[in-house]
């Protein structure tokens, strides 16, 4: 796998500069080409403090960046990562969308497709996480 993002040495330097409140205007945070919004900014620093986000925005408005961080996030720590989706089309199109990333191996899981189900990053139906969680105590 490919080095993480520098977006975390980016954090872990505006970590640093808040600390010492410096009044120096600082870059805008970016991840895959994307400069963040302050909705996503203040959720992927609470990813990198270790805490849980729950992110609610409008279609269209990058909450899918905010979870493609915290995936990338997972990887960089060596754990796995599920990403769910209410419906098997937006399933497929978020297999389709990882797979097409060389950074990372990902599965799939929709009820009628299993594709690589050990994979780090598993892209699931809603449904098929709810039975799965039920299942497997």
């Amino acid at each position: 796998m490919r080095a993480v993002p520098d977006i975390f040495a980016a954090m872990a330097s505006r970590r640093r500069s808040s600390d010492t409140r410096s009044q120096s205007p600082q870059k805008p945070l970016r991840f895959k080409g994307f400069t963040l919004n302050p909705f996503q900014v203040q959720a992927v620093q609470s990813i990198d403090r270790g805490d849980s986000v729950l992110v609610s925005a409008p279609t269209g408005a990058g909450k899918t960046l905010v979870a493609e961080y915290a995936i990338h996030r997972a990887l960089a720590n060596g754990k796995r990562a599920i990403y769910t989706a209410p419906i098997k089309a937006l399933s497929n199109q978020k297999y389709r969308d990882f797979r097409d990333d060389p950074d990372v191996e990902v599965g799939l899981m929709t009820g009628d497709v299993t594709l690589n189900p050990e994979a780090p990053v598993l892209i699931m139906t809603t449904e098929i996480f709810r039975n799965t969680i039920f299942e497997a105590p």
